[in-house]
C-alpha cells in the first residue's frame, strides 16, 4: 500500500498540533513514536478513506529510516499546503 496523507481537521488532535509545534522548535524533542502517531492519524488509503489507526502505525512501523524520511516530507508538504490555505498571503501595503 502506498503512504498518502490527507489533512482532516476532525482527525487533527491538539496533541498532533503540539508535536508539530515541538518538532519545529527543537526537533531533538520530538520522541519517534509521537511523530509516527501523528503520520498514522493523517493517513488516507488509495481512495482517500483514513486507514484504521492502529494498522497505520503498524505500516509505519514496518518503514526503513529512508522510507520514514519520505512519508515524512510527503506529511510536511501537506501540512504547508493546509498553512497557506488558512493564511492569507500579505501584501505588504497599507
Amino acid at each position: 500500500m502506498k503512504i498518502e496523507f490527507q489533512i482532516d481537521f476532525s482527525r487533527f488532535t491538539l496533541g498532533d498540533y503540539c508535536t508539530l509545534e515541538d518538532a519545529h522548535e527543537d526537533p531533538a524533542s520530538v520522541e519517534m513514536r509521537q511523530i509516527r502517531n501523528l503520520l498514522a492519524g493523517q493517513m488516507v488509503d488509495e481512495k482517500g478513506a483514513p486507514v484504521d489507526p492502529i494498522k497505520a502505525r503498524k505500516m509505519l512501523s514496518a518503514l526503513t529510516m529512508e522510507q520514514l524520511s519520505e512519508s515524512q516530507a510527503a506529511f510536511f508538504a501537506k501540512i504547508q499546503e493546509m498553512r497557506q490555505a488558512l493564511i492569507p498571503p500579505t501584501s505588504g501595503g497599507a
